[in-house]
């Protein structure tokens, strides 16, 4: 269910527009599903000392390194990953299928949509030991309606590949919002510190989705030539800034 509910921009792209955009949206999204794999290791990883843990004491032990530390892992690893795939796929873009540089604007934006995607996934086996996996099915059914209602809008004003990919992340951050309400659940977090979680575990994926949309407004019009400086300059802040958050997330001693 996650490949199909990040790569169901390319049916809107086909449904809403035409074969072409689909085929631009397939481009952008290679990435995407490659980068899928980081949280779905992560939490393969932390999968037996969670439900072991859970196991011996009947609930979840707060802060549990099993978990949130993980999820910081993929949260940071992202947040440089993501900028530097830009710069590689405007690489392979421009050099090998030139015919789609139409998808460099939705590369950027939908990188940041699987950062809200891919981080909250690395902590699901909190989920599985509480029974609250259950529910994810239902969200992402309801991110992926928010998907589709908002391409339709976006569309009907601008009938681009960008559109969709906006509306790619708007589902996607309805989908992040949920599901680590789900683990702040897990966990037994009041209503102050569910906030505060939520806050801690989004601070990466909208850094990125911010550097997402300096390259998309950098570069205007479909007209790359600058692509490379922009992209650069996106992964060096992307590096300056996690790299900033990591620190501080050490004095805290969160990771």
């Amino acid at each position: 269910m996650n490949f199909a509910f990040v790569n169901i921009e390319q049916v809107l792209a086909w449904q809403l527009l035409d074969a072409t955009a689909m085929g631009i949206l397939a481009i952008a999204l290679l990435t995407s599903t490659a980068l899928m794999a980081l949280p779905d290791g992560a939490a393969a990883a932390s999968h037996p000392v969670t439900l072991e843990s859970f196991a011996k004491e009947g609930v979840l032990p707060p802060r549990l390194p099993s978990v949130m530390r993980v999820m910081h892992v993929v949260q940071l690893s992202l947040g440089v990953l993501v900028p530097f795939s830009w710069l590689i796929m405007g690489i392979v873009v421009v050099v090998f299928l030139d015919q789609y540089v139409r998808a460099l604007p939705a590369i950027a934006l939908l990188g940041a949509a699987t950062c809200f995607v891919a981080m909250p996934l690395a902590s699901n086996a909190s989920l599985l030991a509480v029974g609250l996996h259950r529910r994810v099915p239902w969200l992402m059914l309801s991110a992926g309606m928010v998907k589709v209602v908002a391409a339709v809008i976006l569309v009907r004003r601008d009938p681009s590949v960008t559109s969709i990919a906006v509306a790619g992340v708007l589902g996607s951050m309805v989908y992040a919002a949920g599901y680590l309400r789900l683990v702040a659940r897990a966990f037994r977090l009041g209503a102050r510190a569910s906030g505060a979680f939520l806050v801690e575990y989004l601070a990466g994926p909208f850094v990125v989705l911010a550097l997402a949309v300096f390259v998309v407004i950098a570069s205007p019009g479909g007209q790359y030539e600058g692509y490379w400086q922009v992209t650069g300059v996106a992964s060096a802040v992307a590096v300056v800034a996690l790299g900033a958050y990591y620190r501080f997330l050490r004095r805290r001693r969160r990771i």
